[in-house]
């Protein structure tokens, strides 16, 4: 016959309750030492004090409203910005200037343990500071976000500085570039005589206009005199008959030298009429010329006129002196319309030349305008820097500062307690069902025994 083997039998939740119920006083035990080793913990560490300050960088665009005190900005919304920010302050030149402001205080481990930092998605940047000592976390809170302000402040003055200089060689530039356009421009009017280019143009055509009218008046006295001086060398002729034609000849090279040099005289008159006013030195001494080479040319058809053999009262004598006159006063109108030909030519080229010098004069215009835009830029930026300057940079705006905290954060004594009364009912509740299954195997262990004798002696 086979011993009998005995198991546990499977439990229902009462037997479970019962078991809780048996061991009630381990459980109790278990809880109160673990409440009271907590406690006595608590009391035994030493306290640790966290100090927060929160601060934000505003975005570059509102600077300006910063720096004048017009309002408070809002952060930028930037993380990725703020994160960047975070680089800076674990970097070792923060750091280091902290560690200079507290000389007196050994900050290694504080600030290689105990510093922490974070950001938000509104861009707002916490720093956590922990110490023994809260006055000591609240200060080095505190002096993160100074340092911080005081290293963008020196780098955006070092900026600034760099951006000044620029400024004023682009001043410099800019002012030598608008002088150059500015005498260029001066020179280039003074040498078309332009004030006004619309007038200008404007006059030149009312003058080839008067010119022409002019030329066309000319043309008719001209076609009018030469028939009269047909006439008069025809009535000449006979009055002479036994006279040859060279007796008639009214000239001389000395005559036909003062009435080219004549000629030409009118021809540039005429042309500085046009282009100059009546009162321009230019036209008055070509003025005075042409009268004194018109006189000169009298008194020479004058002496002509005496050596001649005729009797003064007699018709040969008029006749030949109305030819004579007839004569002069055609090659005055040929002169005159070849003058005025020639300056209604040099008329036309003006006006023709005119859009060229318009727009020639307009691209020196725009670059007058330009350069002096682009010095008013350059002067303004020049203020707002040297502004800046002055006033100073503020980089930070301080939502939270730190202030000494009243209670530690580590050890939390009622945390601890809490959590030392849920471990411990844990830690019981396992204790009591570990007693039981022991107490349990027990009970098998003898059941087993005793069945393993009962079966030795049935069998002998």
């Amino acid at each position: 016959m086979e011993p009998t083997h005995y198991r546990l039998d499977e439990r229902t939740l009462f037997d479970y309750w019962f078991v809780l119920y048996e061991q009630k006083r381990a459980i109790l035990v278990v809880t109160a030492a673990a409440v009271l080793l907590a406690v006595g913990l608590s009391l035994l560490l030493p306290s640790i004090y966290e100090a927060r300050a929160v601060f934000y960088v505003p975005p570059p665009t509102s600077q300006p409203l910063l720096e004048r005190g017009v309002v408070v900005p809002f952060p930028s919304g930037a993380q990725e910005e703020a994160r960047a920010y975070v680089k800076i302050l674990r970097g070792n030149n923060i750091q280091h200037r902290i560690r200079q402001k507290f000389l007196h205080h050994e900050l290694g481990k504080l600030l290689a343990r105990n510093v922490d930092f974070s950001t938000s998605r509104e861009g707002m940047i916490t720093i956590y500071v922990k110490d023994r000592d809260p006055e000591l976390a609240t200060a080095v809170a505190n002096a993160y976000v100074a340092t911080f302000d005081e290293f963008n402040q020196e780098n955006t003055q070092l900026q600034v500085s760099y951006s000044l200089a620029a400024v004023e060689r682009h001043i410099d530039e800019f002012t030598a570039a608008l002088n150059q356009a500015q005498t260029l421009r001066q020179a280039f009017r003074e040498q078309h005589f332009i004030a006004s280019l619309q007038t200008e143009l404007d006059e030149l055509v009312k003058q080839r206009q008067t010119f022409q009218r002019e030329l066309e008046t000319d043309r008719v006295a001209l076609e009018g005199l030469t028939e009269q001086l047909r006439s008069s060398k025809d009535e000449l002729t006979r009055e002479a008959k036994l006279y040859v034609p060279t007796e008639m000849v009214v000239t001389s090279p000395a005559i036909e030298s003062l009435q080219k040099t004549l000629a030409e005289l009118g021809i540039q008159l005429a042309g500085k009429r046009a282009l100059l006013s009546e009162n321009h030195p230019a036209v008055v001494a070509l003025r005075d010329e042409y009268s004194k080479a018109k006189k000169s040319l009298e008194d020479a058809i004058s002496r002509i006129e005496q050596s001649r053999s005729k009797a003064l009262n007699s018709t040969y004598e008029a006749l030949r002196q109305k030819v004579v006159i007839s004569s002069i006063e055609q090659k005055g109108f040929e002169a005159r319309i070849a003058g005025l030909q020639g300056v209604i030519a040099t008329l036309n080229q003006n006006i023709s030349s005119m859009p060229e010098i318009i727009e020639e004069a307009h691209h020196l215009d725009q670059d007058v305008q330009r350069n002096a835009e682009l010095l008013t830029e350059a002067m303004k930026q020049r203020e707002q820097l040297r502004t800046q300057v002055l006033r100073g940079h503020r980089s930070a705006v301080v939502v939270e500062t730190a202030l000494p905290p009243v209670a530690p954060v580590f050890p939390n004594l009622m945390i601890n307690i809490v959590m030392a009364l849920l471990l411990g009912l844990l830690g019981g509740v396992i204790y009591a069902f570990f007693l039981d299954y022991i107490a349990g195997m027990r009970r098998i262990h003898k059941l087993q025994d005793i069945t393993q004798q009962e079966f030795t002696g049935t069998s002998s």
